[in-house]
């Protein structure tokens, strides 16, 4: 029976991650390094959460170019806070000009603590609470309404808080849209709106 296959000593795994003598380095510091008091000047608690800011850079370029080669367009990216909610890895979306699509008033109030437009947030997720769908509307935030529920929720708040909503209404597509907006519109032009 043969032994397990062991990489090289030294090779490249991507562009933030490398083996050099057997030992895994992000970027130029040794990973177990990060372990000790030689980087930190302190002992870390495991687990540890390493990222390559050069990787991350890396993959949002790919993104950016794959697009533009294939639609011949310029698209706008938006990452999901819920991936990874690390404020250092959010920051830098942000720097690379990404959107921030959020599901939750947590979220929300990070990616506002972070600095980010507000008109560069999307507030997405169902079950939204009043204080999240309020912090969005006051904000500026776009509000994704995904339901009749959350469509008379959004509509109350802003009517309690003389808020002008931005919304994207996203729809069943076995509903005549027609009728649809036709009584949104009859709906939110009454004082005492039903849906």
């Amino acid at each position: 029976m043969e032994g397990p296959v062991l990489p090289p000593k030294n090779y490249q795994i991507n562009r933030g991650f490398r083996f050099v003598d057997d030992y895994l380095y992000c970027e130029e510091i040794r990973v177990c390094d990060l372990l000790s008091s030689k980087i930190s000047g302190q002992t870390v608690a495991t687990p540890l959460y390493v990222y390559s800011k050069k990787q991350i850079e890396a993959n949002i370029d790919k993104y950016k170019m794959a697009m533009m080669r294939e639609t011949e367009r310029n698209i706008q990216l938006s990452y999901s806070v819920k991936a990874n909610m690390n404020p250092t890895v959010i920051k830098l979306m942000m720097d690379h000009g990404l959107f921030l699509t959020l599901v939750s008033g947590h979220e929300l109030r990070l990616a506002l603590q972070l600095g980010q437009d507000p008109q560069r947030i999307i507030l997405n997720g169902s079950g939204k609470m009043d204080w999240e769908v309020e912090l969005a509307c006051k904000r500026g935030v776009l509000v994704n309404v995904d339901s009749a529920f959350n469509l008379r929720q959004t509509v109350r708040i802003c009517q309690q808080g003389g808020y002008v909503a931005t919304v994207l209404l996203r729809v069943n597509p076995d509903i005549n849209p027609v009728i649809l907006v036709n009584r949104i519109k009859e709906q939110l032009c009454r004082p005492n709106y039903v849906l």
